[in-house]
């Protein structure tokens, strides 16, 4: 019920007493580090609420790699924008879940810094973390950031997130399919 309520909020946040709700303050972009097992549709129509409302759902593929066929849900939903985790040489990290998606999918979408990364942690201080929890929020931000340079992408999931692939260094792969020439691929 956490999960349920948290999705509706973000559709139409409310104030401190939980009332109000307001669909104009939802935000144009959700990061999420978390997800279950491959193809499981429990968060579906939260996310596809989210998207009918003109929110970008940023998702973790998942730590279950290196087998294919591991992506998690929610990112490997068709209307998610999952992201794998690289290391430092801006190779796959061994724990980065990889695609195909049950739903049909290329997954991941993108993947991002996720080896040894840098993040606060409580007590004023900072510890390095490994994950593509630490992968999802670094395109997260490159979403927000377009967003705000070319408002025009505002509400427009398939452009913002076109444009990410687009310009994407490309790792060839086909150890766990794509296209034929490994561009797109289900490991990066």
């Amino acid at each position: 019920s956490a999960l349920l309520s948290s999705g509706q909020f973000i559709l139409a946040p409310t104030d401190l007493d939980g009332n109000n709700p307001d669909p104009t303050k939802r935000p144009d972009i959700v990061n999420n580090s978390w997800g279950g097992g491959p193809g499981d549709e429990f968060y579906l129509e939260v996310v596809q609420a989210w998207r009918a409302a003109g929110i970008i759902p940023v998702f973790s593929a998942g730590n279950s790699g290196p087998g294919c066929d591991s992506g998690g849900s929610p990112g490997d939903f068709l209307e998610s924008f999952s992201v794998g985790a690289t290391d430092s040489d801006d190779e796959i990290a061994g724990f980065s879940s990889r695609g195909p998606s049950v739903f049909g999918k290329v997954n991941p979408d993108v993947s991002a810094p996720g080896v040894n990364v840098s993040s606060s942690v409580p007590g004023d201080g900072y510890a390095a973390f490994d994950g593509t929890s630490m992968a999802a929020p670094h395109t997260a931000g490159t979403l927000a950031l377009m967003l705000s340079a070319e408002l025009a992408l505002v509400g427009d999931f398939d452009a913002a997130t076109t444009a990410v692939r687009a310009t994407a260094v490309d790792r060839l792969d086909d150890q766990c399919g794509g296209d034929a020439d490994g561009d797109p691929n289900n490991v990066y």
